[in-house]
């Protein structure tokens, strides 16, 4: 999908906080006051489309996926960083579940922007969620996900 007539552009931001020594607890941060962890703007290109002018859902759902992806990396570099049990590697993250919700068709070549944020971590499982916005920031699909971290072998 990394071609020129998919996705020619993609500008990805992430929250300078999270990028911080000392990592905030997401269980206290209003995401409706500070908006998302990672926002993917992304240039579509025609070379997506399922149908023409229209984004085909399975390029959707791994730019989701990518976002979401980029969301929980920043989160665990961070996390697993300042645990005091931590024996200096972390372990993997999977997508474990990803459910999609499509709300309306994307067009393309156009404008999209990507959010991603993380709900809450319990044990080795992550929830997060993440939505697509159009260029007149209706959404048109929403994602929430489950990703897990490999076990770690006990010595």
């Amino acid at each position: 999908m990394n071609t020129a007539n998919t996705f020619p552009h993609i500008l990805p931001f992430i929250r300078k906080e999270i990028l911080r020594s000392t990592c905030p607890e997401w269980e206290n941060l209003d995401r409706q006051q500070i908006g998302p962890d990672i926002v993917f703007l992304v240039h579509l290109g025609s070379g997506g489309n399922g149908f023409r002018d229209t984004v085909h859902g399975g390029v959707l759902g791994a730019l989701l996926d990518e976002a979401l992806g980029c969301c929980i990396e920043s989160w665990a570099c961070q996390v697993y960083n300042s645990e005091p049990a931590s024996s200096g590697t972390r372990p993997r993250l999977y997508t474990a579940n990803l459910n999609i919700s499509y709300r309306a068709p994307v067009e393309s070549p156009g404008i999209i922007i990507v959010h991603a944020w993380l709900k809450s971590r319990e044990g080795r499982k992550w929830f997060l969620d993440a939505k697509i916005l159009g260029d007149d920031n209706r959404t048109r699909a929403e994602a929430s996900a489950l990703w897990v971290s490999e076990r770690v072998a006990s010595m």
